[in-house]
């Protein structure tokens, strides 16, 4: 176990996996995921006739509709990722998994509460009450309100190499 991935005693005596030591490549994860769901967003900007180019310049224009299957696709993005694979595209490349703090594989169910609870972990921006949550759950513990509720934790994945 690296020391990134460390575990706590429980009062039954079971030991639960922490997120210490990883915040700062959670945050890596968060911006290279963040700028994927960009490139996503530019996309369906342009292919719903929200792009305009003049002058040397281009930009893309979206409205309500664009922006809240934006909203959607991000969403339905960590979602996939994380249930199916532990790992966003940010995760893999910065070499963290989700995983349930007993261990164990994270699966749909609390993979579902940590994506839905993404929307009150992202206000009012970047991250702002996510990264309050990570540093008030304290040494040991390191969750967002996302992996509070899921019982999840991220940690660094076994398999990977820095």
């Amino acid at each position: 176990m690296s020391a990134a991935q460390t575990s706590a005693p429980t009062q039954s005596g079971t030991r639960e996996l922490t997120g210490e030591g990883v915040v700062g490549r959670r945050i890596g994860a968060g911006l290279i995921d963040g700028l994927v769901l960009f490139a996503v967003w530019f996309v369906v900007g342009l292919v719903s006739g929200g792009g305009h180019s003049a002058h040397g310049h281009a930009s893309v224009h979206t409205g309500t509709a664009v922006t809240l299957a934006a909203a959607g696709i991000s969403l339905l993005y960590f979602f996939v990722a994380e249930a199916l694979t532990g790992q966003t595209i940010g995760k893999k490349m910065t070499g963290l998994r989700v995983m349930r703090r007993d261990g164990s594989r994270a699966g749909a169910g609390p993979v579902f509460v940590r994506t839905i609870l993404r929307v009150i972990d992202g206000l009012p921006f970047l991250y702002l009450v996510g990264l309050i949550s990570i540093g008030a759950s304290g040494s040991g513990r390191r969750q967002r309100l996302g992996d509070l509720a899921a019982e999840t934790v991220v940690v660094e994945d076994a398999g990977h190499r820095s």
